[in-house]
């Protein structure tokens, strides 16, 4: 166990002197938000989520979840669907094209932590 704690401090210094590591994978996407961009790999790795949930998992309020969800289905990546089970409960989940976006960040990531490793 030591040695894996030595080798992840390891590999964030090296992280940290390729980028800021308050947030290396915002960064993965010029043209996408931080909240954007990990709505996208979390939506693609769990699948459709509610906005509470991806709240917690993005460490902010629902009203700016919202507006990011808000923002990614504008752009066509994401979409609202309402549960069966309980029509009030409202979930995101990632389009076709959301689909490919998710995939092209995964891409960018791994290459991303390929660099440090």
């Amino acid at each position: 166990m030591a040695d894996q704690i030595r080798d992840l401090k390891n590999n964030l210094q090296d992280l940290g002197r390729l980028r800021p590591l308050r947030d290396p994978i915002s960064e993965i996407d010029a043209d996408l938000t931080a909240p954007q961009v990990h709505s996208v790999l979390w939506l693609g790795a769990d699948g459709p989520l509610a906005a509470s949930v991806l709240s917690q998992r993005l460490g902010c309020g629902q009203p700016t979840v919202t507006g990011v969800i808000d923002r990614l289905e504008k752009a066509g990546y994401v979409e609202r669907e309402r549960s069966v089970d309980d029509r009030r409960v409202v979930r995101a989940k990632l389009t076709e094209r959301g689909c490919e976006l998710h995939a092209a960040l995964e891409k960018r990531v791994s290459k991303s932590l390929e660099m440090i490793m």
